[in-house]
């Protein structure tokens, strides 16, 4: 089955910012591999973003990249909430709440280099391949 197409294949990422917790309490997130298609949607994103810094409209193209990364993102374990201490469960729609633009950007990025899922992560996957 293309790796597209395998709800079953994702990827582990932590933000640069969460490297520094110990492993079991880093916040990370559950990344899958897009489509040619989607990748080539995000590596826009991610030029349009480039772009934007020096000095045009950002919210189109954060809209755009939100909207990405819902698609990217299969899960997240280790985000908790600041008020309540509590685990935030998964929903792809809280995203913008949980990133700032910049750590969304990172993800973004993430997501388009992680394409070639190592052998480490294959082994981690459900997937029987």
């Amino acid at each position: 089955m293309p790796r597209a197409l395998d709800p079953k294949q994702k990827f582990k990422y932590v933000l640069k910012s969460d490297q520094d917790k110990p492993a079991n309490e880093q916040p990370a997130f559950f990344l899958r591999t897009l489509s040619g298609r989607k990748w080539r949607e995000a590596a826009a994103i991610n030029k349009a973003l480039e772009a934007a810094k020096e000095g045009s409209d950002f919210e189109p193209i954060l809209d755009q990249m939100y909207g990405l990364l819902r698609l990217g993102v299969r899960g997240w374990e280790n985000m908790v909430d600041p008020d309540t201490e509590q685990p935030i469960p998964y929903d792809p729609a809280s995203l913008d709440l949980l990133l700032d633009p910049a750590e969304a950007g990172e993800l973004m990025e993430a997501i388009v280099a992680g394409q070639e899922v190592s052998l480490a992560d294959k082994k981690n996957s459900d997937s029987p391949a």
